[in-house]
């Protein structure tokens, strides 16, 4: 007489796995949602932090373009004394105001050249 074997488990077959398999494979897909959602934050801010980075670079530029405008500027302010400074600055941005005008008359201009050239 032969010992009586140890009960063997077979494994399931496929289609007995299939709800396993759907039940995992959702848990993967809402984790990747939820990786996605945390991604696209992630890229926000970075973008934010990208813009500033850009905007300090173009000021840089300009500033490195127009070193007299900025020295003239300058010696304004120190003649004027710090009384005048205010002054300066109101007349600044009058100046600023009027010029950026100015720049989208002339933009509007050639582009109606363009269209009746």
């Amino acid at each position: 007489m032969s010992a009586p074997c140890a009960a063997r488990t077979l494994p399931l077959p496929m289609h007995h796995k299939l709800p396993l398999i759907f039940e995992e494979r959702g848990f993967i897909r809402a984790r990747i949602a939820a990786q996605r959602k945390t991604l696209a934050g992630h890229g926000k801010a970075i973008e934010r932090l990208s813009a500033a980075g850009d905007s300090v670079c173009s000021a840089t530029r300009w500033a490195r373009r127009h070193f007299i405008e900025l020295g003239l500027i300058g010696c304004v302010a120190i003649i004027l004394r710090p009384k005048g400074l205010p002054r300066v600055f109101r007349f600044g941005k009058r100046a600023f105001f009027l010029w950026r005008i100015g720049k989208k008359i002339i933009s509007r201009i050639s582009s109606l050249r363009f269209f009746f050239g």
